[in-house]
């Protein structure tokens, strides 16, 4: 069975309430330790998800592709726990906090997306976290794996 990041969502009702914007490479859009007030809808390029570890290295947690959604964490209005940098040229739709909950009363259906994100997104904060615990050829295979899955390319 396909999962909702393995099939393409249509977007394309939901992008008149965003604002759009062009952001070039190597921009952070956000920072870890900052507060979120919405979300990010990734039309074109590549995210680089990072956080910061406790020795102050960053560690690469994600890469968010076309048709993703990043920033969820904060809708909350917490702060964001890891910093999102674009890796290509990117247009971005930023949909704020109160624009989310107008989305969710006209089409409901999308809660059912926000929902299955934040469980792909704590799945991947988990597998980082088991990733520590294997061996260096454990750990290759693992990211060899991830990369096939998310690029469906066995290309690396």
């Amino acid at each position: 069975m396909a999962t909702i990041f393995e099939t393409e969502y249509n977007w394309e009702p939901y992008l008149k309430y965003g604002t759009r914007q062009f952001v070039k490479r190597k921009t952070v859009i956000y920072n870890q330790g900052s507060i979120g007030d919405g979300f990010y809808y990734l039309h074109k390029g590549l995210v680089r998800i990072v956080t910061s570890t406790v020795k102050g290295r960053k560690r690469i947690l994600n890469i968010v592709v076309p048709g993703q959604i990043l920033g969820i964490q904060s809708l909350d209005q917490y702060a964001h726990f890891t910093t999102a940098v674009t890796v290509k040229d990117c247009v971005l739709y930023y949909f704020p906090r109160d624009q989310f909950k107008d989305l969710i009363m006209i089409y409901p259906d999308l809660r059912n997306l926000f929902a299955q994100t934040i469980i792909h997104k704590m799945r991947i904060l988990l597998e980082g976290i088991k990733l520590n615990t294997l061996s260096s050829e454990q750990q290759i295979a693992i990211l060899l794996l991830n990369i096939y899955d998310d690029f469906k390319n066995y290309k690396v």
